[in-house]
Order: C-alpha cells, then sequence, then structure tokens
C-alpha cells in the first residue's frame, strides 16, 4: 500500500514472495487488471538470499506459463544487505534500470526442475515444505546467531568482582531468611440450617425453632392445616405461608376463618 500510494502504482504484494501459491486468484487478478507490463521490484539483499531468489524465479516461471514477460526494477538492490540498501517502499523516487528477469537473476540453476503452469498447483503441505519451511529455518538461524552471539560476548568480557556496587555486593551476600514454621487452627462453626422439611409431629418448640436460626418449614400437598395446628401448640403465635398462587390457601384460609377444628386447635 505504502509503495502505490507513494509512486502512484497498481502493486500487488504477497507474503515471503508467494504470489503463485494462489493461482487460481493470482490469474484471475491478472485477467482484471489485464497490465501491459509486470514490473517486479526486488527487496534488498534479495540476490543473496537463495530462498527469496527460489521464490522470484517460482514466480517467473509461473508468468510465462500464462503468457507474461517478467520484467525488473534494478537500483543495485539485490546485492546489498537489508542495512544498506532499500526497498521500494522507502524509495522517495522511482529509479533504476527495467530488464527482464533473466538479465538480472542470471540463469536458472539447472537443479531447479521447471514447472509449467498446469502442475504448479500443490498441496498446502508440500508448499510449506518447499517454501515456508526454508523461510523459517533461516529466520530461526538469524534469531539464534544473535541471541547467542550476544550471550558469547558477555561470558568473554565478565565483569571483575571490584566493579560490582555496594547495592549488587549485598545481593550476593545475603542469606536466605529462615521462614518460621507455623500452623493455623480455625474454629470449626455448623452451617446455618435454611429450611427443613415438615414430619407430623416432630415440628421443633418455637424456642427450639429459633435456636436453629429460624429455617423455612417445606409442607407437603395437604399438610396445610395439620402443621398450623402443630405450630399453634407449640408456640408459633404468626405464621407466613409462602405458598404459590394455586395451592389452596384461600380455601385452608376460610376453614380457619369459620371456626372449624384444625387439628386440636381451634382458630
Amino acid at each position: 500500500m505504502v509503495t502505490g500510494y507513494r509512486h502512484k502504482l497498481n502493486v500487488l504484494g504477497a507474503g515471503g514472495c508467494n504470489w503463485h501459491s494462489s493461482p487460481q486468484q493470482f490469474e484471475e487478478i491478472l485477467e482484471q487488471l489485464n497490465p501491459e507490463q509486470i514490473i517486479l521490484n526486488p527487496d534488498a539483499g534479495s540476490l543473496l538470499n537463495p530462498q527469496v531468489l527460489r521464490q522470484y524465479r517460482n514466480l517467473n516461471r509461473f508468468l510465462k506459463g500464462l503468457g507474461y514477460t517478467l520484467l525488473v526494477r534494478d537500483w543495485g538492490q539485490g546485492n546489498q544487505s537489508k542495512s544498506e540498501g532499500l526497498d521500494v517502499d522507502e524509495l522517495p523516487t522511482l529509479e533504476g534500470d527495467i530488464k527482464p528477469f533473466e538479465d538480472w537473476a542470471g540463469h536458472e540453476p539447472e537443479s531447479e526442475s521447471v514447472i509449467s503452469h498446469q502442475s504448479s498447483t500443490i498441496s498446502a503441505s508440500d508448499w510449506f515444505q518447499r517454501h515456508k519451511l526454508p523461510q523459517l529455518q533461516d529466520e530461526l538461524g538469524e534469531v539464534l546467531k544473535r541471541f547467542f552471539g550476544k550471550k558469547l560476548k558477555s561470558y568473554q568480557h565478565p565483569r571483575k568482582a571490584e566493579t560490582l556496587t555496594e547495592s549488587e555486593e549485598k545481593c550476593f551476600n545475603a542469606k536466605p531468611q529462615e521462614q518460621p514454621q507455623s500452623s493455623a487452627i480455625a474454629l470449626w462453626k455448623p452451617q446455618p440450617v435454611t429450611s427443613l422439611p415438615y414430619i407430623p409431629g416432630q415440628l421443633p418448640e418455637f424456642e427450639d425453632w429459633q435456636g436453629l436460626g429460624c429455617p423455612v418449614f417445606l409442607i407437603q400437598p395437604g399438610q396445610r392445616l395439620e402443621f398450623y395446628a402443630e405450630a399453634y401448640q407449640k408456640g408459633y403465635k404468626f405464621l407466613k405461608d409462602s405458598t404459590p398462587t394455586g395451592h389452596g390457601k384461600s380455601y385452608d384460609a376460610r376453614t380457619i376463618v369459620t371456626g372449624k377444628q384444625i387439628g386440636r386447635a381451634h382458630v
């Protein structure tokens, strides 16, 4: 995008130089653009990188199969390192010579097989083995070189003991503090009772119910009047019936209001 905006060009980029890894889509894009020329803008150091150069050659073969001639814009960046040369998106203005790909990259080694357009479609696993894996191996090698190179330099120039600061000496000479052994004893408390099933004849006395934490009694259908009567006998003056609508509360309340007998109690 930077290259197209800066130099006002139709630019088609691909990660890892893998334009031809999606041959059908690539061909469709070229058919839509219908370019008069296809010019490759190689990155700096590309002629020094066998993997990148191999990808460029694969691209050249693919385009030949479609009837295109691949040209190269050369401003001397191919043989320069990444730190010395500039990529196309870093150039203030377009410069360099336009030449055929073979003149820039040289003749293709005989060891590299010629791949026609008809056989250029490969599976994802084959593509990874041929193209992506070598690239990852090179990148990993560079990372390991930089990492262990710094380590080796630090070992070759060890720091002398007399250069330690006062705070560093304290850290080196400090002894680990002994941690006191301790044990914790927690007082066990019974879990509060939140509800109890009502068992006829076994309803606790009012004072005992308070000692339990005032749990809610769960009554079964048909037990309401029996529960009321037993609760009345055992000192419960007020009852809150939270039974849902449709379970006979109004009917049983009418029975209580008319003064009918509830067990042994009269209300």
